[in-house]
């Protein structure tokens, strides 16, 4: 059995694969990339959260710190010889000198504590001249001009203490400092003394969070309401990066802290993409910003992304292997199966289908066994439509046969019948000579008496010819009866065998029914293939190659038929024909012949009795013209018999020579059923059963 060559692109393998492969690629990628996103998105989140934390942490820490200096502050303030010593009342036993000194000593221990924490701490008198500093009297002397006044003003609206000013920068070092005011209580209760001012370097204050910050990707800045980085790990950024001045999403970024104490986002600063969040001191005009490059985020995502793409490979291989092995299971039959449909379109019909395609429990072991069950019904078919054609072709020789033997029987009798005819025309002409020897012997009974002696001899003459034509008849009504019976016998016989051409039809049928239960059975899968939706479509394309193997099936059985129909045609014109010649020879020529046998027999008792005549003819001459007139009488009966005699001769061999020529109709007819017979064998020969 050859294979069945299909276009690569065409395969029904290929294109089960293919599109199980898209089925199967295209939501995974549209799930990766969701995936993808989604991931970006938590990593971000993740990310902007974690930075927000740190943010917040590093604001309360500086938040806490500041309290914890003004909470010293405050507690410096409420020094008892702090608070003498401003209010002008000393102390026992101590000079001013001596206080001034003391405070001062006390004052320059606490900003030496500090570890450079404190730039300064100063008293600073309501008039605003800066009495006693910490830092060894370098400052002592000078006024600070009207800040006294607003200074004093902002800490008695925050309960004697306060953050006077924004981060700046300081006058004496050019780092960045905040200020904390304290009031000094006067002696009477409300009325203030003085301040107590400390200038703390903010750079010391965020060291610990700039230290944290340092050496890792993760950085804390610290930014004035105004834009100005006043503290950071990065020293190049430290009063001279102004985030107001900027242009891009840094500049955005910025202006998100005129709407929000807090927030995230991002910013692009000396070309690094950050993700950052701050959130605002809720003790100064001073935000923490926590800051990280993007590219640890971006990392974290393309790594899952990688690993992401890895696993969705994988898969798909994997999935391929199975999808590999499912289509061929699937294709593999019905690659078989259109093998052997070929095979069997090319009318070798003796293969047999692997009984391990027919044995499956799915749709291809169904079309299997339903090519199978075809290939039996279309076998006992074909086999059967050969059996009858050859018996046909017998049943046509037969018929052939007897038809040439009933030409030449019909010939034979037609020959008989001429040459009976020329016989009754002779009869006839010695019938008118006689009439014509009667009326003269009637005119002259003397001649007549001469010549009885020859009228005895031609009496005998006649006689003898009478009881010729008599016997001649009769074995010619036997041979017409002999023939007669063996044409009806043969014609029987041959329109029984030609019945069997009906079985023929009957086997077309069937073969047509089988066709439309298979274009019904093609149609089913076809309905079914559509419900199964692209899946099915591979079944789709099967069902409508059977339909068409059907439809040419059943072109074939119509041919067959039509053939039928002529042979059928052609056998029931040769039955009719037979029937009209046996009918006409039955009840024309048959007939006939007896009459021709009674006409026979009448000339012979005629001719006895002008015998017997002639022979008293010498006995009584008185009677001789009685006699002759007798004789004449039936002379002319005679003439009168033969001629019709001689009329119906001539119709049966006129009708003889019509049963000849539809006789050769017939055996034409049988030589066109031999024929159709013939086309029938060869049309059926290509199916090998």
């Amino acid at each position: 059995m050859s294979k069945v060559k299909v276009n690569t692109r065409n395969s029904l393998f290929v294109k089960i694969l293919l599109i199980s492969l898209i089925c199967m690629t295209v939501p995974m990628t549209f799930s990766l990339l969701y995936a993808n996103d989604s991931v970006s998105k938590t990593l971000y989140k993740e990310s902007a959260g974690s930075v927000a934390a740190i943010a917040s942490e590093k604001r309360s820490e500086i938040d806490l710190a500041v309290g914890q200096i003004m909470d010293q502050s405050v507690s410096i303030a409420s020094q008892p010889y702090i608070v003498d010593y401003i209010n002008g009342t000393g102390q026992p036993g101590g000079s001013p000198g001596v206080v001034e000194a003391r405070i001062a000593d006390y004052l320059e221990d606490v900003v030496k504590a500090s570890n450079g924490l404190y730039e300064n701490m100063f008293i600073v008198g309501l008039e605003g001249t800066i009495l006693i500093d910490g830092i060894g009297g370098g400052s002592t002397g000078s006024s600070v001009g009207g800040a006294a006044r607003s200074w004093l003003k902002e800490a008695g609206a925050n309960n004697g203490s306060a953050i006077t000013e924004t981060a700046q920068q300081s006058p004496v070092t050019g780092r960045p400092v905040i200020t904390n005011a304290v009031i000094i209580p006067g002696v009477t209760e409300g009325n203030p003394a003085g301040l107590l001012v400390t200038s703390v370097d903010l750079g010391e204050l965020a060291g610990k969070v700039n230290q944290n910050g340092s050496g890792s990707e993760l950085k804390t800045m610290l930014v004035n309401g105004a834009g100005l980085v006043v503290s950071a790990a990065e020293p190049e950024y430290i009063l001279t990066l102004d985030l107001s001045k900027q242009q891009g999403d840094l500049f955005d970024y910025y202006n998100g802290f005129k709407t929000s104490q807090a927030g995230s986002g991002t910013f692009t600063l000396e070309g690094v993409r950050y993700i950052s969040a701050y959130e605002k001191s809720g003790i100064q005009d001073v935000y923490a910003v926590s800051y990280t490059p993007m590219s640890k985020y971006t990392e974290k995502a393309e790594e899952l992304n990688h690993k992401l793409i890895f696993v969705m490979l994988a898969a798909i291989l994997l999935f391929s292997l199975i999808i590999t092995g499912f289509a061929r299971s699937v294709t593999k039959p019905i690659a078989a199966g259109s093998a052997y449909l070929m095979e069997m379109a090319a009318g070798n019909w003796r293969i047999e289908i692997p009984v391990r395609y027919m044995n499956k429990k799915d749709e291809t072991g169904l079309l299997m066994r339903s090519v199978h069950q075809m290939q039996q019904s279309l076998r006992e078919a074909i086999g059967t439509v050969k059996q009858e054609s050859d018996r046909l072709k017998e049943n046509v020789d037969t018929a052939k046969g007897s038809i040439s033997e009933l030409n030449g029987q019909i010939r034979t009798v037609s020959e008989i019948t001429q040459e009976m005819s020329a016989s009754t025309e002779e009869t006839a002409a010695a019938a008118e000579e006689l009439r014509f020897m009667a009326r003269e012997a009637e005119a002259a009974v003397q001649a007549m008496a001469e010549n009885a002696v020859r009228g005895a001899a031609d009496s005998r003459s006649i006689y003898t010819r009478a009881l010729g034509l008599k016997e001649g008849t009769e074995q010619s009504k036997e041979r017409a009866a002999f023939l007669l019976q063996t044409l009806k016998e043969n014609l029987n016989s041959a329109i029984a065998h030609s019945q069997s051409v009906h079985r023929i039809n009957l086997l077309v049928q069937t073969i047509l029914g089988i066709v439309s239960q298979t274009n019904i059975l093609a149609l089913n899968a076809g309905i079914e293939a559509v419900r199964a939706g692209e899946t099915g479509k591979s079944f789709a394309v099967i069902a409508g190659e059977i339909r068409k193997l059907a439809q040419q099936s059943g072109s074939s059985a119509a041919e067959i038929r039509e053939v039928t129909a002529d042979v059928l045609q052609a056998v029931d014109d040769l039955t009719h024909c037979s029937r009209e010649a046996i009918l006409f020879m039955d009840q024309t020529v048959l007939e006939d012949y007896e009459l021709l046998v009674r006409s026979g027999e009448q000339y012979y008792r005629d001719a006895a009795f002008f015998e017997e005549l002639l022979d008293t003819f010498s006995q009584a001459a008185g009677e001789i013209r009685t006699s002759i007139h007798g004789m004449a009488v039936s002379i002319g009966e005679i003439t009168l018999v033969n001629s019709q005699f001689a009329r119906d001769t001539g119709l049966i061999a006129e009708q003889a020579n019509g049963i000849l020529q539809q006789s050769v109709v017939v055996a034409g007819t049988a030589g066109q059923t031999e024929e159709s017979a013939e086309e029938l064998r060869n049309g059926i020969a290509r199916f090998r059963v």
